[in-house]
């Protein structure tokens, strides 16, 4: 019995040695950023976002991260997009969030974008443009290429959905 319990003990601490200390399951990208919970913080801001989920905290945490991406305050973003994604894994546009949230750390974005690709056919039209919008923005090298790609991704997402504020808000951006 004392053997069998010992087993017990011993067994996860041998499951994780392949892994690093420190290093996230989820990959690389994950290895580095926030890694406390997120909370919602009152007073963020009136933002409308909707995104597919259907676990109402997840919702609140994205609309929590794109309020905290207009204050640029990435971080933070980061924490509640990563928020949303624990609440809803299946949340295409927590891992875009987590994109945007790292617009200063090229190679982490383009890891987060590329979970974020492999979920959108749980996304529905409209976040399949926002996810466009910002494949278009990485697809190319630095420059007016990569700039005006993005830019008209963001008026197709205008143009298709007039009453979404954010895409003129990013446009204008």
């Amino acid at each position: 019995m004392r053997l069998f319990l010992a087993l017990l003990l011993v067994t996860p601490v041998l499951a994780d040695d392949d892994k690093p200390a420190g290093h996230s399951a989820h990959g690389e990208a994950f290895n580095e950023g926030p890694r406390q919970q997120a909370y919602l913080i009152p007073g963020m801001g009136d933002i409308v976002f909707p995104v597919s989920t259907n676990v109402r905290q997840a919702q609140q945490f994205f609309t929590q991260g794109i309020a905290q991406l207009h204050s640029f305050y990435y971080f933070e973003a980061e924490r509640s997009f990563r928020q949303a994604a624990s609440l809803d894994p299946d949340l295409a546009m927590a891992y875009w969030g987590m994109a945007m949230a790292n617009v200063n750390n090229e190679k982490r974005a383009k890891e987060f974008l590329a979970r974020a690709e492999k979920l959108k056919d749980k996304a529905d039209a409209r976040e399949k443009l926002w996810l466009q919008f910002l494949a278009e923005w990485y697809k190319q090298p630095s420059g007016d290429k990569g700039a005006r790609a993005s830019i008209k991704a963001l008026e197709t997402i205008v143009s298709d959905y007039p009453d979404d504020v954010e895409a003129k808000g990013f446009l204008a951006w």
